[in-house]
């Protein structure tokens, strides 16, 4: 990985230790080992007591113990049996710091997304003659704009108090009596059923690099596709995009769509003896975009750790591809007194433009920071049919299969609801 495809990943990893706090301020689903280190976040928190009769009362809450409400009203331990209560309001303090880490970690990314990648490329890569010092500073920019506004957020939409109603049905009191007592040991037994995730990394090329090595020798020289002189890196800033929705703590259905193309490859060479020149040139542009149905399937999700997610996924749909290659070669022969300069031209292209049958698998280890904000390292694989490419005569490339899959290797980054 290059220095400026570095410097992106500092920032992300900056930010992510960063964001310990959050870790150890908030609890997980069935975070049972530490039920009474998280009572102790509402314990002696102001409560207001509604009772069916009309009576209310203030205090300090002590807890729960045998289907009985604890608070402290003054010196007086008071017990409050859970079948007289019509409304318990606990005070809490407001947490800020997920909005503020999830705005930091946005911030960036869209950032990066809009000024640091090469917009004349296929999918969204980084643009890699980009100064180190100007990524790390425009990062931090942008971490420090979006933490701003998610600072904001959370000062206004950040709860302060937890409301627990006691009507209807006795099945339905049974019930937001069990949240009760859950949110005053500390334990979570909802999850985020609603999932969004971008995915970024660096991508194995398998199309441009079967023609990388084509041409040889001291005169020639090769490059990406440029941009005002620029190059692009192998490191795609928007590999995916993926919607799921979870039927089961473990399992996730939705649908996401990928970014497969990789940046144009341009190789040039020209040779020259006497008064005789020959130039040849190969251009390769490869685009494609799929989109699948996806199912995620979390294997240990009860065995590893709350703030840790394992995901294996599948996807199947179908992908547009373009695939064009245009070479030349052109020149003319030695200088000869006595006959006329023989000058030559061959070209040839070929295109291709089809939807085809797609497949992806993926895997993500992901670090859960906040329980609507996730961070973790990412890899795929997409599969599409290979296809055939005739030969280029004029520069003595043999007809070959390609194949227009390809892997990326990266992070991901999740909003769950």
């Amino acid at each position: 990985m290059k220095i400026p495809q570095c410097v992106f990943v500092f920032c992300i990893l900056l930010i992510l230790v960063g964001g310990q706090s959050v870790i150890r301020a908030e609890p997980y689903p069935h975070q049972e080992s530490g039920r009474e280190e998280t009572a102790l976040r509402v314990l002696y928190n102001r409560v207001l007591v509604y009772q069916k009769e009309g009576d209310f009362r203030s205090g300090l809450l002590l807890g729960t113990q045998n289907n009985v409400l604890r608070i402290q009203v003054g010196t007086e331990d008071v017990r409050i049996p859970f079948t007289d209560l019509a409304k318990v309001i606990i005070k809490v303090n407001k947490n800020t710091s997920p909005y503020a880490v999830s705005g930091m970690l946005i911030g960036m990314y869209l950032g990066s997304y809009y000024l640091l990648r090469q917009s004349d490329q296929p999918g969204a890569y980084f643009d890699d003659d980009l100064q180190p010092v100007g990524i790390l500073l425009w990062n931090l920019v942008c971490a420090g704009a979006g933490g701003g506004l998610g600072l904001l957020a959370g000062t206004l939409f950040a709860k302060d108090e937890e409301v627990f109603a006691f009507d209807g049905a006795q099945e339905k009191r049974l019930k937001e009596w069990e949240r009760l007592k859950n949110f005053v040991l500390g334990v979570d037994t909802s999850y985020q059923r609603t999932h969004f995730s971008v995915q970024a990394g660096k991508v194995f090329f398998l199309v441009s690099n079967r023609y990388r090595d084509q041409f040889e020798g001291p005169q020639l020289y090769s490059n990406l596709s440029t941009y005002d002189g620029r190059r692009s890196s192998s490191f795609n800033l928007l590999r995916s995009l993926r919607a799921t929705y979870s039927l089961k703590r473990w399992f996730e259905v939705g649908a996401s769509v990928m970014w497969l193309g990789e940046p144009s490859l341009s190789k040039h060479a020209r040779s020259q003896e006497d008064f005789a020149y020959e130039s040849q040139s190969l251009r390769i542009t490869y685009d494609a975009i799929g989109y699948y149905l996806v199912g995620v399937f979390k294997p240990l999700a009860k065995t590893l750790p709350p703030n840790l997610s394992w995901e294996l996924g599948l996807g199947l749909g179908a992908a547009n591809i373009r695939f064009d290659l245009t070479a030349y070669r052109s020149g003319n022969s030695q200088y000869d007194p006595n006959a006329e300069r023989q000058y030559y031209h061959e070209s040839f292209e070929h295109h291709i433009s089809e939807s085809v049958f797609s497949g992806v698998v993926f895997t993500a280890l992901n670090l859960n920071l906040y329980r609507n904000l996730s961070l973790g390292v990412y890899a795929d694989y997409a599969y599409l049919p290979y296809r055939e490419v005739p030969a280029v005569a004029a520069l003595g490339i043999e007809d070959r299969k390609l194949r227009f899959g390809n892997t990326c290797i990266g992070f991901s980054l999740g909003l769950h609801f």
